[in-house]
Parts: C-alpha cells; sequence; structure tokens
C-alpha cells in the first residue's frame, strides 16, 4: 500500500514538475515592446542597398517622442470616454489631435527622420 500511495505521490509531483515547465518560443519575430524599442533606438533597416544615410534619434528625441505619444494617447482616450460627443465629434476631435501631433513631431525631428518611421510605421503594416 506504501508503495502505491509513494507512486502516486510521485507521480504528481513528475507531472506538475512537467505542466510547469515553460518552452521556449522560437520565434524569428520581435515582440511588440522589442519592435518598438527597436524603431526609437535603432535606423530602420531596409532590404534596399544602404542608398541614403540613415540619421539616429537622439535621447532627446526619445524622450521628447514618449511625451508627444502620451500626451496624444491621453488626449485621445479622453475624447472617446466623453459621452456629450457624437461619433462624429469624437472623430473630429481625434483628427485635430493627430494633426497636432504631427506639428509637434515635424518640431522635433527632421524630415529624413519623419520619412524613416513612417516607412517603418508601413512596412510593420504591410508585414
Amino acid at each position: 500500500m506504501k508503495k502505491i500511495v509513494t507512486l502516486g505521490f510521485v507521480s504528481i509531483l513528475a507531472l506538475n514538475g512537467i505542466a510547469q515547465t515553460k518552452k521556449p518560443v522560437k520565434s524569428t519575430e520581435a515582440s511588440p515592446a522589442q519592435e518598438t524599442a527597436i524603431k526609437v533606438a535603432a535606423p530602420v533597416a531596409s532590404a534596399e542597398p544602404a542608398t541614403k544615410a540613415t540619421t539616429p534619434i537622439t535621447e532627446e528625441q526619445k524622450a521628447k517622442l514618449k511625451e508627444i505619444n502620451k500626451d496624444f494617447k491621453m488626449a485621445k482616450q479622453q475624447i472617446e470616454s466623453d459621452t456629450t460627443l457624437s461619433t462624429e465629434q469624437k472623430e473630429s476631435k481625434i483628427k485635430e489631435a493627430s494633426k497636432a501631433k504631427s506639428k509637434k513631431l515635424k518640431e522635433v525631428f527632421t524630415p529624413e527622420q519623419l520619412q524613416e518611421m513612417k516607412d517603418a510605421r508601413k512596412k510593420k503594416e504591410n508585414e
């Protein structure tokens, strides 16, 4: 009887250990957080030959980008949660906030940097 109980207990422990073992994910794709970090930290790599130089983003620009995105996200959430606005009014206000965000981005980044970010965003959407 002791052998049966011991065998059952060991079996339960073994199965529990196997069930909790996390298998590594073999993925060539980066997580959304990694993709964001890659976009912000490094110039965009493309399949084309390096015919144009990429412009690196400074730490100051990264901080300003983070602030601009945070402000836009908060404004968008506030607009979306406003029950006094119609759907059309919400869309209009979000569009205005988006234009303001674009204007701020143009003040922080060079045209080349903005184009690189736009190209990276399009490439990501197409994948």
